[in-house]
């Protein structure tokens, strides 16, 4: 009964061990090109043109896109020694008024939170704020 108790708990130390395994890195220069927002605090957002996007150009360090109503730009920053960090400070955005602005909004906000970036699965990938929270998740665009 002993062995059987003993080796119980020792499969169950090595389940709990491989959760903390570190996930593999993402190098936040490769997500080049433009990607749908599909994933905003949690919430599924069906891709539209209502819906906020991202266009990443890592050889001149720029954003683009658009958060589902205004039009966005500014910079990415990027670190050579943590290759998942990245950021977008001074993004700025047209001032266009549209009938529903909380989304564009929460998403505004969320981008100006990002720190890092993380894979997901189906290819999608996560933007990550400092509490290691994903903020929003995003789909290579067609």
């Amino acid at each position: 009964m002993k062995k059987i108790l003993l080796s119980l708990v020792a499969v169950a130390a090595l389940t709990f061990a491989s959760c903390d395994a570190k996930k593999e890195v993402l190098d936040a220069k490769t997500l080049n090109g433009a990607w749908n927002v599909v994933e905003l605090n949690g919430a599924s957002i069906t891709p539209s043109e209502e819906t906020p996007y991202l266009d990443l150009n890592f050889q001149d360090n720029r954003l683009a896109g658009s958060g589902g109503c205004n039009r966005l730009m500014g910079q990415i920053v990027t670190s050579d020694s943590i290759k998942s960090d990245i950021s977008f400070p001074n993004t700025a955005t047209t001032m266009m008024a549209c009938p529903n602005m909380d989304k564009e909004t929460e998403f505004l906000k969320a981008l100006s939170s990002v720190k890092s970036v993380e894979t997901m699965k189906d290819g999608k990938v996560g933007f990550v704020g400092a509490d290691n929270k994903v903020l929003f998740v995003v789909a290579k665009r067609n």
